[in-house]
């Protein structure tokens, strides 16, 4: 099952088509020309030829050949499948093509550069075979007859598609063929040939003609390189063209091979379990009462990280909620952690903080380690060339931190903002490389903490920039500013000193350390002070529920004691009556002893009278026993109830003991309960409402900030910042190490081969002195071909709701951390294959549809793994699992936040945006237009409409780029340009809701169009909460909907949005201007 999974999303990219370039001829850097059969070729053109090129610098052409439609290509798959058509959904419109083929400032073609794309390649076997997908993963065959046996010297075609592999070298050799053939009649190539090549390609593979664009059948890229690489005969390729061949079907080999012998790390088998609902994990609710204490002991002083960035504000609760775990959860063990982070809930301020904390925890690695941080210079052959480099203690790697996302702005988003001067506090009077770090941004920067790499223009201009030193400016006669290999070189040769030697570095990163932990260990202590108090109240309570028992128990046996003694004093009376008798008896027979009749009496009685004294002596004789008897029995009635007064008062003086110790408790417990009730208040005092509490009103704990005391941000920003002050020193103070390493680097960046372990020791050497690095996952196989698996210590990913799982696998399994941020309420992932052959993949590979890319998301996979996070509603009705979610939203006023808060996230979201300055725009509204003149998507009414929308904000005072102008339809978006080219609005804000995501302005006209002959066209743009939530969130002040209300709010989310906002009229437009 789950290497049918990595088989389908190979299948899959290698049936995506990668976009051709946009058509424009006006660029003066690199300028893309759409040229039909009768066109010249740029070098024959005057136009081109007057660009202007700065010396050393000359032209070179990749052509990119048979463009043609994505959407009609996707028709004939699915027809030659015999598929049913799904309902109508909105088509991308992109075009493809067959093949690129670069050619050098003369017009010749370079014939190691023909690149055959698999996509058409595969979408042409599936059309021949009526859609036998196991054709294609047997890996296909292709029409060769007629064509050279590739020779020796190209370069070998490795897809993993041996009939693609086998067409592309044989194509190539054609090429160098009728290349060779052009040179010797010194005859370049012309659109004429280009087109029969295109047509015999399209032939073997199989395309119809119907797929092809007639009016510019091939587009030109112009593309600048030196002229000291300009030797078209080099195996090496000064500017290769993009490879047409999807580098993630390669990565998804090398990760199922991780995968399959179980090698794949930590983090991707999370991923794939939690696809696969193998993954348990005990969830913790985060909007449950019953988990509020669980939540709480997530964010204690303790679990807070060191490093803080510096900024103004302090991480709000759920922000640091985020950041503790995901710092905590990873810090010392590989895996994943994902994030829910909805629009304008600062995800960026949330990254800046676990950056923050990387980079201190490498310093505090740093300064503790005492051995050696480099071994001896090792070399290593690249090319015949020896390369120096030393590899680095530990404490020194694992630290890389690598941003990638689907989304290029994304991406630059964050790797530009970190190192600008607006990403600090303006109190901040420390910097870490500033100059090189604005050389790099092109715009004023306090430190070098990160950089956009990604594709190789990129990673060329960031090695100009940041090792060279080469200034951003177009003017030759720009003074060049040293790099850093010219800074370290200084260093090296004694010219230049460091900016901080190493041993005050390290004593001044200490004290900020020492200082921050006694800040911390104050606060430590304060977040106990609930808990001591709590059991301070449970002890005292105990001994006061133990002393209320003891003096019961007292007063029973008071009661029992005074009857003991009672009982006492009558067997004492009966005792001594009881001795009285016995004296009697004993005298009366004493005395009668003495009366015994002697032998007279006898004689003279005849015997009578000593049997009657006889008689009465036993009489007596008996009564006296019978008394003694009986004293012994009151005397022994008496000595037990003495001993069990002894016994009870022996009790009661114990009990009376503890009474008294209890007393002495009771009375320190309330004291010392009043010294830390006293303490407790005086620090919630102190805190505020950053105080943490579990039974506080939701919107009050989300707009809390956790613990920030003023002093202890302070502290924690000073260790973040002498941590650079660490690095800085520590890079010059090893520049003999760093300038290899760095050379390393520079080497790794231009796409030179080399083993696994010097590219993770490139990537570890740069990310040591530019913590941060971006890219997108398409240049991710590129950039990274050399780094294996779990060698990107830290991988952040960024709006991971758009990210395919496929694509984000890839960079998982490089990475030994992962940290996934995004939003499965955001657009899903753009597939350019139809839905109908994605189920067919999926059906012959026996794989669930839900781990196809249209239908989930990495985030949505990501979620399913996390242990903390909550429930939002899905389009069905059901719950879903969302990673732990930031709730608080920053960006949208009213109604705009309820609407999204309401269709996509369940009311999860807390508003927190302020109040703002009132302004005279008319307010948020839905203007109804019924329109019955259709082009297409686009309504005519509803221009006219939107032309008077526009003129009115402007008339109000708004700047035109202010406004943001989208649709849900790509023709709607076309027509939107053109009003705002006409009407003077900024045209980067306008275009379909797909190309607004990540982007956000005052005002958003959201103008819904719809043609009233495709019904579907609506329930597509409303089948989820997606489109229309993003949409709506864009707009931070104003939202205005133009068309039909009557037939829009029938739609699913729809409805919320037009009970939302009132109805707009022409009148009211012109009023307010």
């Amino acid at each position: 099952m789950k290497n049918s999974i990595f088989q389908l999303w190979q299948t899959v990219e290698a049936l995506t088509p990668a976009e051709a370039a946009r058509i424009d001829a006006a660029d003066p850097i690199s300028p893309v020309y759409g040229l039909a059969i009768d066109s010249v070729m740029p070098w024959e053109d005057v136009a081109h030829q007057r660009k202007r090129i700065e010396a050393g610098w000359r032209w070179q052409y990749i052509a990119q050949c048979g463009i043609y439609s994505v959407d009609e290509v996707s028709r004939l798959l699915v027809s030659a499948a015999s598929m049913p058509e799904l309902p109508w959904q909105e088509r991308l419109g992109a075009r493809s093509r067959l093949f690129d083929l670069a050619m050098d400032s003369n017009g010749y073609p370079i014939a190691h550069t023909f690149a055959l794309s698999l996509a058409a390649w595969a979408s042409g076997l599936l059309i021949r075979e009526q859609g036998d997908v196991e054709s294609l993963l047997s890996g296909g065959v292709s029409r060769l007859d007629g064509l050279p046996v590739p020779g020796s010297t190209l370069p070998e075609v490795r897809s993993g598609y041996a009939g693609f592999d086998m067409l592309s070298m044989a194509l190539m050799q054609l090429v160098a063929d009728q290349v060779e053939c052009m040179r010797e009649e010194a005859r370049p190539a012309g659109v004429a040939w280009l087109a029969q090549l295109a047509h015999e390609v399209a032939e073997r593979l199989g395309i119809p003609l119907i797929a092809f664009d007639k009016r510019a059948p091939l587009r030109v890229r112009s593309v600048r390189v030196r002229v000291a690489t300009q030797d078209i005969d080099s195996s090496a390729k000064p500017s290769a063209p993009d490879i047409l061949t999807s580098f993630f079907v390669e990565d998804l080999g090398r990760a199922e091979a991780a995968f399959s012998t179980g090698k794949a790390g930590k983090g991707l088998s999370q991923f794939i379990a939690a696809g696969t609902g193998n993954f348990e994990v005990d969830r913790v609710d985060v909007r449950d009462e019953d988990c509020a204490e669980v939540v709480l002991d997530r964010i204690r002083p303790d679990r807070i990280p060191v490093g803080r960035w510096p900024s103004d504000h302090a991480l709000v609760f759920s922000q640091q909620l985020a950041v503790n775990e995901a710092v905590s959860t990873l810090a010392d063990d590989a895996g994943l952690f994902a994030v829910n982070g909805p629009p304008g809930t600062g995800k960026t301020t949330l990254l800046r903080d676990v950056v923050a904390s990387v980079v201190t925890q490498r310093a505090m690695q740093m300064v503790k380690s005492r051995t050696r941080k480099f071994t001896d210079k090792q070399v290593f052959k690249l090319s015949g060339v020896s390369l120096p480099f030393y590899k680095m203690h530990e404490c020194l790697q694992g630290s890389s931190i690598v941003v990638a996302s689907s989304n290029n702005g994304a991406v630059e988003n964050v790797s530009l903002e970190l190192p600008g001067a607006q990403a600090v506090s303006q109190r901040v009077n420390r910097s870490y490389f500033p100059e090189i770090a604005s050389r790099i941004i092109g715009k004023p920067a306090w430190g070098l903490l990160a950089a956009p790499l990604g594709k190789r223009s990129n990673r060329s201009e960031f090695l100009s920039r940041f090792w060279w030193g080469e200034s951003r400016s177009a003017d030759p006669d720009s003074d060049k500013a040293p790099g850093l290999r010219d800074l370290l070189r200084s260093i090296q040769q004694g010219v230049l000193s460091p900016r901080i030697s190493w041993d005050d570095a390290a004593a001044k990163f200490k004290e900020a350390v020492e200082c921050e932990e006694q800040i911390r260990a104050k606060m430590l202590a304060l977040s106990k002070l609930p808990e001591h108090v709590a059991h301070i109240t449970l002890r005292r309570n105990s001994d006061q529920a133990a002393l209320t028992h003891i003096e019961e128990q007292l007063y029973e046996r008071e009661s029992v004691s005074q009857a003991l003694r009672a009982q006492s004093s009558l067997a004492n009376k009966d005792l001594w009556a009881a001795v009285d008798a016995v004296n009697r008896a004993e005298t009366a027979q004493k005395l009668h002893s003495l009366t015994k009749p002697g032998a007279l009496a006898w004689m003279a009685t005849l015997g009578l009278a000593p049997r009657e004294w006889s008689e009465r002596n036993q009489a007596l004789h008996k009564e006296s026993h019978a008394a003694r008897q009986a004293a012994i029995a009151k005397q022994a009635a008496l000595d037990a109830i003495t001993s069990e007064m002894e016994q009870l008062n022996a009790h009661i003086e114990a009990l009376t003991k503890r009474q008294n110790l209890l007393a002495e408790a009771i009375d320190a417990a309330e004291a010392n309960l009043e010294t830390h009730e006293s303490k407790l208040r005086a620090a919630i005092s102190e805190l505020g409402s950053n105080w943490p509490m579990i039974n506080v009103d939701p919107s009050q704990r989300e707009h809390s900030s956790p613990w920030a005391h003023p002093a202890w941000l302070k502290a924690r920003e000073e260790v973040f910042l002498a941590a650079l002050d660490v690095h800085r020193a520590f890079i010059e103070s090893h520049p003999t190490q760093m300038i290899a390493n760095l050379g390393l680097a520079s080497d790794w960046l231009n796409g030179k081969p080399m083993p696994h372990d010097l590219a993770k020791l490139a990537l570890d050497s740069l990310c040591l002195v530019v913590p941060v690095i971006s890219t997108t996952f398409a240049s991710m196989p590129r950039m990274f071909a050399s780094v294996g698996g779990q060698a990107i210590g830290w991988l952040l990913i960024d709006e991971a709701g758009q990210a395919a799982p496929s694509h984000a696998a890839c960079a998982i399994w490089r990475a030994r951390r992962t940290v996934i941020v995004g939003d499965p309420r955001q657009l899903e992932p753009v597939s350019t294959i139809p839905v109908e052959v994605e189920d067919m993949l999926a059906k012959t590979l026996k794989v669930e549809d839900g781990w196809l890319p249209s239908r989930v998301s990495a985030q949505s996979l990501a979620d399913r793994s996390a242990r903390l996070g909550t429930f939002i509603p899905d389009e069905a009705g059901e719950k879903i699992w969302v990673g732990c979610p930031l709730r608080l939203h920053r960006r949208c006023d009213e109604p705009m936040f309820t609407v999204s808060n309401t269709i996509a996230y369940g009311g999860m979201m807390v508003h927190g945006k302020p109040a703002g300055t009132p302004n005279n725009l008319p307010p948020s509204g839905w203007l109804d237009v019924q329109g019955v003149v259709a082009a297409g998507h686009w309504i005519v009414e509803e221009e006219a409409c939107l032309r008077k929308l526009v003129a009115g904000i402007l008339g109000n005072g708004a700047h035109a780029n202010e406004i943001a102008m989208i649709s849900p339809f790509r023709d709607c978006a076309q027509n939107l340009r053109r009003v705002a080219r006409e009407m003077g609005v900024d045209g980067g804000k306008v275009g379909t809701v797909h190309t607004a995501q990540g982007r956000e302005a005052d005002v958003v006209i959201l103008v819904l169009g719809g043609d009233p002959r495709l019904p579907g066209a609506k329930a597509w743009a409303a089948s989820k909460p997606n489109l229309l939530n993003v949409a709506n969130s864009r707009a931070k002040k104003r939202l205005y909907v133009i068309g039909d209300r009557s037939l829009w709010q029938r739609q699913n989310y729809f409805s919320v949005l037009a009970d939302s906002l009132p109805v707009l009229n022409t009148a009211d437009i012109n009023v307010c201007r």
